[in-house]
């Protein structure tokens, strides 16, 4: 960067510090003229634009080109995320913010991790559209293939109540939500555990999967023997096959010893 850039770029951080918006816009706009692809001058351009109303649409475009400059730098993620949380008027705005957050689990460091995951948790439960919430299970999918061990259960707990919360709309990930049952089911507290095997439960219920559902189920009992609802499964589940194939569940009662 050459000096009169840099100079230039004070002098637009000067301005913005004395809240002349416009004339900030204008310095930075000088500034890409010259060097188009000049981070400091979009992040800035962008800054001064979300204060002013007429300007503010422009923002994620401006953001959006950082991204593309620079895309391990989390400054203008962080602008994406700030500007889409308070503009989530539509579904594509859910999907971009959620793109963003995925983006930042990838370049942030360990400690900002589970924050963000924490972040993209609370977000989920605002999603309605069946689209978007499938678009945010495939984005944490892709995300968690480079991650540690740690990590992905993060993640995972996630994805378990994403997919259990709107299963019956998304019964292509039957195999996935199997997977992060089993890798995640010992990490949550007691109070989770328990709503999760019970929602998992009625999900193996409902599909007739009901091998795995007398297995779960006994799980449940020997976490949980207080609770009734494991047991009551395993008696419906046998009274179901008991004409068919009765076999597998009194293996499965007399392995376990219920």
């Amino acid at each position: 960067m050459s000096n009169e850039i840099k100079v230039a770029l004070k002098a637009a951080r000067d301005t913005f510090r004395e809240k002349k918006y416009i004339d900030v816009i204008k310095k930075c706009n000088k500034i890409l003229m010259r060097v188009q692809n000049n981070y400091n001058a979009l992040m800035l351009l962008a800054a001064a634009m979300k204060e002013i109303d007429e300007y503010k649409p422009q923002v994620p475009l401006i953001l959006q080109k950082g991204t593309k400059i620079q895309a391990d730098n989390p400054l203008a993620w962080y602008g994406l995320v700030s500007y889409y949380e308070r503009n989530l008027d539509n579904n594509e705005r859910y999907n971009q913010l959620l793109l963003a957050y995925c983006k930042l689990l990838e370049i942030e460091s360990d400690s900002k991790f589970t924050n963000i995951m924490s972040r993209i948790s609370k977000l989920f439960t605002q999603l309605k559209d069946v689209t978007t919430i499938t678009q945010c299970i495939e984005h944490l999918i892709e995300l968690r293939k480079n991650l540690d061990d740690n990590k992905i259960k993060v993640i995972d707990k996630t994805l378990g109540w994403l997919l259990l919360d709107n299963f019956y709309n998304l019964d292509k990930y039957q195999n996935l939500l199997e997977s992060v049952f089993k890798s995640t089911i010992n990490d949550l507290d007691a109070t989770d555990q328990q709503k999760f095997y019970t929602e998992y439960l009625k999900i193996l219920y409902d599909k007739d999967e009901l091998i795995d559902l007398v297995k779960e189920a006994i799980n449940m009992h020997q976490r949980f023997p207080q609770d009734t609802l494991p047991l009551d499964t395993i008696e419906e589940a046998s009274v179901y096959v008991i004409s068919y194939s009765p076999l597998p569940i009194f293996w499965l009662v007399m392995n376990y010893q219920i």
